[in-house]
């Protein structure tokens, strides 16, 4: 079975990711951007919105994606990692089956042509279910909901699981994007 350059199984018929390449005048000026270090003016900036239209470079969506949602802010060293120990041992789960349940059903239905995530064992399919059990209790007012998966997944390819969880409570944070996610799903 072969993949192509993002890591998903290539199917007959459907024509393959090319290998992304970064235009380096375009990289320069995102990391212009970067460097600047201003969340505030950047999201207000005409500039960056163009930037973000014409597409962010493979090599630095990582760190453009942090930046631009402002995940410097909630992160706290060590956190993840305990909120991680918290979601695998059975007290962590009490209150919460409903969501774990849900989780365990999603996870298999998350990105299953990537290399990531296909197999019971696969690595990015161990990372997401921590990243999406330790959300729930890092957040346990909006705790899980279907798509939420998609969104760490999707980081996951980019950047290593601490990344993607605070990517994820940065971009869930914003109070338009976690009324999609809340139980009522009020946004859409």
């Amino acid at each position: 079975q072969g993949f192509d350059a993002m890591g998903f199984v290539i199917e007959p018929g459907v024509a393959p990711c090319l290998p992304p390449t970064d235009d380096p005048e375009l990289r320069e000026k995102w990391m212009a951007v970067l460097n600047e270090n201003d969340v505030a003016s950047a999201k207000k900036s005409r500039k960056v919105k163009k930037l973000v239209r014409t597409g962010v470079p493979a090599s630095i969506r990582r760190e453009v994606w942090l930046f631009l949602a402002n995940a410097s802010v909630r992160r706290r060293p060590g956190l993840f990692e305990q909120l991680c120990k918290t979601s695998q041992g059975t007290k962590g789960k009490r209150g919460k089956e409903e969501a774990y349940e849900t989780i365990e059903k999603d996870l298999h239905r998350t990105l299953p042509d990537h290399r990531l995530f296909m197999g019971e064992k696969a690595t990015g399919r161990a990372d997401l279910e921590g990243i999406l059990k330790s959300y729930v209790h890092f957040n346990p007012m909006l705790g899980y909901t279907q798509g939420m998966g998609l969104l760490a997944a999707f980081s996951l390819i980019h950047m290593p699981a601490e990344d993607a969880f605070w990517l994820l409570c940065a971009v869930l944070r914003n109070p338009q994007m976690e009324e999609y996610y809340s139980a009522g799903m009020k946004q859409l």
